[in-house]
Order: structure tokens, then sequence, then C-alpha cells
């Protein structure tokens, strides 16, 4: 190559490499905002958020929870009482469900 390509190859490569320069970040775990910038936080609202004792109970009462769970021979987890009950599904509807799921995913599988 010739020396005026070379230069036009190196413009190029310096174009790109500022573009790909001058993106934001991903948040890193470094900060909350881009690049770990603190500057990019949320205002904390004032008087706002928890004292540390409340902090510290919170934590207690989870770890409180986690021992008296349903595993030890607690309550299991519960329904959600404001979602209606689910009646068992017919036999035969079942089946035609599972032909039709089966069905479409054969053609799905064709398609490809």
């Amino acid at each position: 190559m010739n020396a005026m390509t070379n230069r036009w190859l190196l413009l190029l490569l310096a174009v790109i490499a500022s573009f790909a320069w001058s993106q934001e970040g991903r948040p890193r775990a470094g900060g909350p905002g881009p690049r770990g910038h603190p500057g990019m936080q949320q205002p904390m609202p004032p008087g706002g958020g928890m004292s540390r004792e409340e902090r510290q109970r919170l934590r207690d009462d989870l770890k409180d929870g986690r021992r008296d769970g349903w595993r030890q021979g607690g309550r299991g987890p519960q329904p959600d009482p404001g979602r209606a009950q689910q009646a068992p599904m017919p036999t035969q509807e079942r089946e035609q469900l599972r032909r039709d799921i089966r069905d479409a995913n054969r053609d799905l599988k064709e398609r490809r």
C-alpha cells in the first residue's frame, strides 16, 4: 500500500476509535452511575431512608423469618388471596392442549 492509503486508513481508525471511546459505559459495580460516577446517584429525600438501627432490625427480622420458615415445619407458601383459585383442567382438554403444543413446536421447527 502506498503512503496516502496508509494515512487514510490511520485517519479512519482514529475516527472510529474516537466514537467508541466517547460512548458512555455500562453501570459498573464501583458505583451507580455510568463508569461509577457518584454524581449520577439519585439524591436522598430530606429525612428519608432508614436509620442504622432500622436496617439492622430489618435484617434480623428477615433472618428470623428464614430460620422459622416453612422448611422447618412452619407454614408453607400461601397462594395470593386476591387471585381466584384455578379449577383443575379436565383430562381430555389437557391432552388436547398437549397435542396442540406439540404440533405447534413441530411446525415451528419445520419452518426454521
